[in-house]
């Protein structure tokens, strides 16, 4: 299949959790199977869930670690355990819409994989920001809009990145988002 991140759009394999390239967490429609990003599915409507990493408890909230059987000796089982740790999800939260970018995506008007929802807002510049993961941290650098980038009040100098939190209040131009990191 391929990774449904349009910066990515690498083959990986069916059966993956996760974009072997990108990193990114799979989404699986529950009426159609359809693999997305969204919360809904494109295809079908229906309603869209992560991925889950078969039989696993989870022991922490960002681990999963597969068990492994009893009667494996301890060089089996050390070399046998498979640690895989998720990144948080940034969602940006409006009164009339959610986002939730990838990593590299474009925040603007015209251009960026959300424009379908940013481009009702003239005052947001064609490539306005820029989100990033980074070392497990979300940052968001201003792109030289036209009518600026704020964070909890302050003004984002342009290619300055800017760590982003849980709560944060983040303006593009005079257009209010809260930031939810999960």
């Amino acid at each position: 299949m391929i990774c449904p991140n349009k910066i990515c759009q690498k083959e990986i394999p069916n059966d993956s959790v996760f974009c072997d390239q990108c990193g990114i967490h799979l989404r699986q429609c529950t009426k159609c199977g359809s693999i997305t990003l969204a919360k809904f599915c494109t295809v079908c409507g229906g309603v869209v869930v992560d991925r889950k990493l078969p039989n696993t408890e989870q022991a922490h909230p960002s681990i999963k670690e597969e068990t492994i059987p009893e009667n494996e000796s301890f060089e089996q089982q050390s070399k046998s355990t498979v640690i895989v740790e998720t990144s948080p999800e940034l969602h940006i939260i409006h009164s009339l819409f959610s986002i939730m970018p990838s990593s590299g995506d474009i925040l603007g008007r015209t251009t960026g994989p959300h424009s379908a929802n940013l481009g009702q807002f003239p005052v947001i510049s064609s490539k306005h920001g820029k989100v990033e993961l980074l070392n497990n941290d979300w940052y968001f650098t201003d792109l030289h809009s036209s009518n600026k980038s704020y964070l909890n009040g302050a003004t984002i100098q342009p290619d300055t990145p800017v760590k982003l939190k849980d709560g944060d209040k983040l303006v593009l131009a005079n257009i209010n988002f809260t930031v939810s990191i999960k």
